[in-house]
């Protein structure tokens, strides 16, 4: 992964600035809202700019005076800092998108916590929560215990999808063991990864008192983009593209909106602004090789990590391939 290419998906997701727009004022799910009851503390992750934007309990862009005068300047915090929460992270809707038309920006839901004041964060601008690593869903999460069998935490038998939940798990230097990883430099040359157990043979974080969630159904650590090693992923469509063959020429098989897609490798065309990314359908490979177009090889890796999705290629993955 390039210098440029880490640096532009760092400033996207560090600086965080999604319009009001992005946002409907229907939260989505039943967890309890966040009330005045202090629960703890966060950290936030360290910009660009040196700040995190501020929204209200609906999602909404909040906005300060300036000069005395009220401006749709959006209001903000300074990054880096640490706050005291308030009650469970909620979840807000994004805006639906039509599913008749074919659109290049989509908008999706995202998980806030509640600084006080009437002020919400995005939780992809938490690095840490209570002191320990946090991690964003990907996928609606079942939770179970040391043997693989289903069981509830804090209540719950299912974790939203979007949801914010902390870690007792400790990071080490990524190794060829890891499945999944992190970047946690720009160049791209510091790899970190979250400890796992393993359980009937596949990968799980520990959510604490004996409760456990697949490590696939994550994807964000400490508000990083997770990436997975190797191995096969879905593909949800988001625009109507057509499948491709080996020679990245257009076939007259039409993918539709929502419909998914397995995917197993990435291939890149170009350098620099006019790279070019590509997915190969699982279980063609060679001369039989099929693709389908993501996009922008730049923006790949903070797709999601925007409210707005302003970057987002023409397909969502449950989980982000390394390329």
């Amino acid at each position: 992964m390039t210098t440029k290419k880490l640096a532009t998906i760092a400033a996207a997701l560090l600086i965080s600035v999604a319009p009001a727009a992005a946002i409907i004022n229907q939260p989505v799910h039943t967890v309890q809202a966040a009330t005045q009851s202090q629960k703890g503390k966060v950290t936030l992750k360290k910009s660009f700019n040196g700040t995190v934007q501020v929204f209200n309990s609906k999602g909404n862009t909040t906005t300060q005076k300036v000069n005395g005068k009220k401006m749709t300047v959006a209001s903000t915090v300074k990054s880096g800092s640490s706050f005291k929460y308030y009650g469970k992270p909620i979840l807000i809707q994004g805006k639906k998108v039509d599913a008749k038309t074919s659109k290049n920006y989509h908008y999706t839901t995202a998980s806030y916590v509640n600084i006080g004041k009437k002020r919400y964060i995005k939780s992809l601008n938490v690095s840490s929560m209570d002191g320990q690593n946090v991690l964003i869903l990907s996928s609606n999460s079942r939770i179970y215990d040391k043997n693989g069998h289903r069981t509830t935490f804090n209540g719950m038998s299912l974790i939203p999808k979007y949801m914010l939940v902390k870690t007792p798990a400790k990071t080490h230097a990524t190794t060829k063991n890891d499945v999944f990883f992190y970047f946690a430099n720009l160049s791209g040359s510091k790899k970190i990864s979250l400890n796992t157990t393993t359980i009937k043979g596949n990968p799980f974080y520990a959510l604490g008192n004996g409760a456990y969630i697949y490590a696939s159904n994550v994807g964000f650590v400490n508000g990083n983009t997770l990436y997975q090693a190797s191995g096969t992923t879905t593909a949800t469509i988001l625009n109507k593209i057509h499948v491709l063959n080996n020679k990245l020429k257009s076939t007259s098989k039409l993918l539709k909106i929502g419909q998914k897609v397995k995917v197993d490798a990435t291939k890149t065309t170009g350098k620099g602004d006019s790279a070019a990314l590509y997915f190969r359908i699982a279980g063609t490979k060679g001369k039989n090789a099929q693709y389908i177009y993501w996009g922008d090889d730049a923006e790949y890796g903070m797709d999601q990590e925007s409210t707005t999705d302003e970057f987002q290629g023409n397909f969502n993955l449950d989980n982000h391939l390394a390329n």
